[in-house]
C-alpha cells in the first residue's frame, strides 16, 4: 500500500471500532472490545495476498520445475516463451510462464523451465494497476540455480533461430 494510504486506512479501522464500541456503553469490557475490533480489521485490507500466499509457496514447490527432455551436450538451442497460462482457484492472478530451449535443426524441446508469478491482491491491482506485484510477498519462483544447470549442460544458445528458407520445401 502506498504510505501516504496508510494512515487513512488506520483512521479508518480506528473510527469503525471507535463507532461499534460506542454502541456496547453499559459494558465494562468496551475499551478492549475497541482494541480487538482495531487489529482485527487492520490487515483486512490485504486480506486476499495473506491466504495467497501460502497458496503460492505451495504452486511454487509443486509446479515450479526444470526439466531435461533429450540429452543434451554439445547441443545448438534456442529460447523460446510460451504463452502465460492462467492458474485457477487462487485468492491473487496467478501466472504459469514456460520457457523452452528447441534443437535449433529439428525444433524438439530440450530443456523447459517453468516460472510461476503472482500479481497482487484488490488493494495492489486498485493502486497499482492490473499488473501490480503483490505487496506482502515476492510474486516470483522459479527453480533457484536454472540458470547455473542450464550453464552446466553444455548447451550452446543463440538468441534466435536461425532464419527458414521458405523457398525449400
Amino acid at each position: 500500500m502506498e504510505w501516504v494510504l496508510w494512515p487513512a486506512w488506520i483512521g479508518l479501522c480506528a473510527w469503525i471500532a471507535h463507532s461499534v464500541g460506542e454502541l456496547f456503553t453499559d459494558n465494562p469490557l468496551r475499551l478492549e472490545l475497541k482494541a480487538v475490533l482495531l487489529v482485527a480489521l487492520l490487515p483486512l485490507v490485504l486480506m486476499d495476498e495473506l491466504i495467497a500466499k501460502a497458496q503460492f509457496d505451495q504452486l511454487c514447490t509443486s509446479r515450479a520445475a526444470f526439466t531435461v527432455h533429450r540429452p543434451t551436450r554439445g547441443r545448438l538451442v534456442y529460447p523460446t516463451e510460451l504463452p502465460a497460462e492462467p492458474v485457477p482457484g487462487l485468492m491473487v492472478p496467478v501466472f504459469m510462464h514456460k520457457r523452452v530451449y528447441l534443437d535449433v535443426h529439428r525444433h524438439e524441446p530440450v530443456v523447459s523451465i517453468n516460472v510461476i508469478h503472482a500479481r497482487g491482491g484488490k488493494l495492489a491491482r486498485v493502486l497499482d494497476g492490473p499488473e501490480a506485484e503483490p505487496i506482502t510477498f515476492e510474486g516470483r519462483c522459479s527453480v533457484p540455480d536454472w540458470p547455473e544447470r542450464l550453464t552446466g549442460l553444455g548447451l550452446r544458445v543463440v538468441r534466435q533461430p536461425p532464419a527458414v528458407d521458405s523457398s525449400v520445401r
